[in-house]
């Protein structure tokens, strides 16, 4: 049966990771307030392609890791786990920013492309990292254990990645603004602030995602979402990042002085 989820999904990933659409060109135009145009289209048409694809991808290796683990640990049916697929997806979204032709051609122009519940989001998933890293240096300190456990690897690389996202995001925001139409511009500013928006809201929902499947073992023991504070807090998370990465927010340009 996890064979038969594994190719169903993986099928799904393969037909959403294909060349956009044209009603899908039409959304982001329109969400964004973009003309689409011969010199921005390409640029667009690529971004799309690019990301659906990395994030397709990972969302597939993140079920089909969930589901190994799953058989390994005698579940056979058909089930379905929030922490492996996003987990994946996320990573998907970092390397598809990674994967994204940048042009050339740059003045000095800046751009304020974060919003503030992005900017608070990504923040309150650095300070996350930064407590997890205090937690673990204190535990070593204090002797607590002398072997490294599973768990606490799980963790690390949970705080590594989040980390890595927060350097991406810095990334992406200190890149001066494209010299060339305004059509131009105006397309690659978006187009930037929609993978920030998607980064800076994910991160803190990866964190605690990631710490939630690694303190819990395989992730398999207990659904992923139950009604009790910590897991309306949760969908309250969910619903805030949701909201922050696929609203198109305001874009202000500023030029260094000197």
């Amino acid at each position: 049966m996890a064979v038969l989820e594994s190719a169903v999904a993986a099928s799904l990933a393969y037909k959403a990771s294909g060349p956009p659409k044209r009603d899908r060109l039409e959304r982001f135009a329109a969400l964004h307030q973009l003309t689409v145009t011969a010199e921005n289209g390409p640029m667009i048409i690529s971004y799309l392609r690019t990301t659906r694809r990395w994030r397709a991808g990972g969302f597939v290796a993140g079920l089909v890791v969930y589901l190994a683990i799953n058989v390994t640990r005698g579940g056979l049916g058909v089930g379905i786990e929030f922490g492996y697929p996003f987990l994946g997806w996320y990573v998907g979204v970092m390397i598809a920013e990674t994967r994204l032709p940048r042009p050339t051609g740059r003045d000095r122009r800046l751009a304020t492309l974060l919003s503030g519940p992005a900017t608070w989001l990504s923040t309150a998933a650095m300070a996350g990292c930064v407590l997890a890293l205090l937690m673990a240096v204190l535990a070593v300190s204090d002797g607590i254990q002398g072997t490294v456990s599973l768990q606490e690897i799980g963790l690390s690389l949970a705080v590594a990645v989040t980390l890595l996202s927060g350097l991406l995001q810095r990334r992406i925001a200190a890149l001066p603004t494209l010299r060339g139409p305004s059509t131009v511009v105006a397309a690659e500013l978006a187009v930037r602030s929609r993978s920030l928006h998607v980064l800076a809201a994910g991160a803190l929902v990866f964190l605690v995602t990631a710490a939630s499947v690694t303190m819990s073992g395989s992730g398999t023991d207990r659904p992923g979402l139950t009604v009790d504070l910590p897991g309306l807090l949760f969908l309250g998370l969910l619903a805030l990042a949701w909201y922050t990465a696929t609203r198109p927010w305001p874009i202000r340009l500023v030029r260094p002085s000197g």
